[in-house]
């Protein structure tokens, strides 16, 4: 039983018995806990069920070693170094006798395919999300321009206009859904941002002056405050984007009465630009997946308001294409503060 030098596969053999003959160094980081070796007795091998107790894995090597057969499959593996459960693809061969044709040694190689499944998870979940979002006010204008069409037939004009007001707001949030996936699409494949030296309150207060009107209408006050930040190296549009959509989720997702603050921190490089809000708050088992494309904590709540479930990811993409940072912080009842650093 040894183990050479370090090889970014982990790999490792066991023989006819089912112990383990060799392995190196990436196994063993891996798989083998070090009690495991530390409690075997000098010069006893350890057998494979004393490092995997999955009995996939176990049949997968049984059937090497009796019948002779390669054979591969996939699981998910909790490893030494990582808490989270990772997708590995494993590969086993049988190695025979020349003479004899029997098996004596069967050799394991695993491959690390989590990022892919995850990815895969991704777009599948993406798919599903976007055809679901895109089709709910897709229904809901066919079903109003239907009831317009037998309105318009029968002469009864009573409900038009009440059905034209909700096809136009279907289209609004529809024109919404397919201009934040088109931005979300431009930053994902490689649009960089335009640098330019900005003045933090003029690109400020033109946002506070474009939401206004919506502030008003929720009964929420904005506020500003700058912190001596003179210039900020950033995107003029994407900027404005930032600030747009975090301001706006502070309006929209706030209490009658409530309050949105804008701050412009220096820092020794860069700046930080805070937006924060006495809200209702976000719960933590929220927090980590709040940046995802289409997460809401509240789905019903974010369509009432006109949430399309992409600002906060385009957010994060923005920030990450300027070398910079996103981050939230929230307590239930309290309020909700996200952070972006400018570097």
């Amino acid at each position: 039983m040894t183990g050479v030098q370090t090889c970014a596969l982990p790999i490792f053999s066991v023989d006819k018995n089912e112990n383990v003959l060799f392995f190196n160094s990436a196994f063993a980081s891996k798989f083998v806990p070090r009690a495991t070796l530390s409690a075997l007795p000098e010069g006893t091998k350890m057998s494979l069920s004393q490092v995997f107790r999955d009995s996939e894995i176990l049949d997968l090597f049984d059937k090497a070693l009796h019948e002779g057969k390669s054979g591969k499959i996939q699981k998910s593996i909790t490893t030494q170094i990582d808490s989270r459960e990772r997708i590995f693809s494993l590969s086993v061969s049988p190695l025979t006798d020349q003479k004899t044709n029997q098996v004596f040694e069967v050799m394991g190689i695993f491959h690390d395919i989590s990022e892919l499944k995850w990815a895969e998870k991704m777009r599948a979940e993406f798919v599903e999300n976007a055809s679901h979002e895109l089709r709910t006010p897709l229904t809901s204008i066919m079903g109003y321009l239907e009831l317009i069409k037998e309105d318009a037939q029968s002469g009864n004009s009573e409900n038009t206009l009440e059905n034209i007001l909700v096809v136009n707001k279907s289209v609004s949030r529809l024109n919404a859904l397919v201009e934040g996936l088109l931005n979300l699409s431009k930053l994902e494949h490689g649009e960089r941002p335009v640098m330019e030296k900005i003045n933090p309150e003029m690109a400020t207060d033109e946002v506070i002056q474009k939401l206004s009107p919506f502030a008003k209408q929720k009964n929420v006050q904005l506020s500003f405050h700058n912190h001596g930040v003179q210039i900020v190296n950033a995107d003029a549009t994407k900027l404005e984007q930032v600030l747009s959509n975090l301001i706006e989720n502070g309006i929209k997702y706030n209490r009658d009465g409530g309050q949105v603050e804008i701050h412009w921190h220096s820092l020794p490089t860069g700046c930080k630009l805070v937006v924060k809000d006495n809200g209702l708050g976000i719960a933590n088992i929220h927090q980590e997946r709040l940046f995802e494309r289409f997460y809401r904590v509240d789905r019903a709540r974010a369509r009432d308001v006109g949430g399309t479930g992409l600002g906060l990811a385009i957010v994060k993409h923005i920030m990450n294409i300027h070398g910079g940072t996103v981050s939230v912080k929230s307590d239930v009842g309290l309020g909700t503060e996200f952070v972006c650093i400018f570097l």
